[in-house]
């Protein structure tokens, strides 16, 4: 299963971190592990996290949950992470949405650098833009000369405001006039 979840990493650009942990036990896990993740169930993140919290199922002998809480960048879920029990079963999957961009948009009601502690890259991925095929531009020059010739004709989507891809947007818009 690994080798699969290795090739699939390469469509989100997660970071997994854990809520600082209190006393080590004996034995673990000893019980259900849960994986918190900041986005909507269904999406790209099922990609990797399923996949991932299978493995982890298979590895530790534990039952794997993935807890979806989207909302507020992210925030939400971080936040319900954090207050989770300190011992280690509860893992937040997150990314620089949460940890560089939400602590600027957001009232934040934990501390990044006191709360959480990164464990692994999970995944990586890059950014793109895609158009639908009626537009007619066939480059990116095109495409911004039509844009800037009828701003208001045109919308964008992203996975949510203070997303990385939410401010890639803008910075693209920003630097195109």
């Amino acid at each position: 299963m690994l080798p699969m979840i290795r090739r699939r990493s390469l469509l989100a650009a997660p970071l997994l971190a854990v809520p600082r942990l209190g006393q080590t036990q004996d034995s673990f896990p000893n019980r259900t592990i849960t994986l918190v993740v900041p986005l909507s169930a269904g999406g790209p993140a099922d990609v990797v996290f399923r996949p991932m919290g299978n493995a982890l199922q298979a590895e530790w002998g534990q039952p794997a949950v993935l807890d979806y809480r989207p909302g507020a960048g992210g925030t939400l879920a971080m936040d319900m992470a954090v207050r989770a029990r300190p011992d280690g079963h509860t893992l937040a999957i997150c990314s620089n949405s949460q940890f560089s961009i939400a602590p600027f948009l957001f009232p934040m009601p934990y501390d990044n650098d006191r709360s959480y502690v990164p464990v692994v890259l999970a995944a990586s991925a890059p950014s793109f833009v895609v158009i639908n095929r009626a537009v007619p531009a066939a480059t990116p020059a095109e495409f911004l000369d039509l844009v800037r010739r009828k701003p208001d004709s045109m919308s964008f989507a992203t996975a949510g405001v203070g997303f990385t891809s939410h401010l890639a947007t803008e910075l693209l818009m920003a630097r195109a006039g």
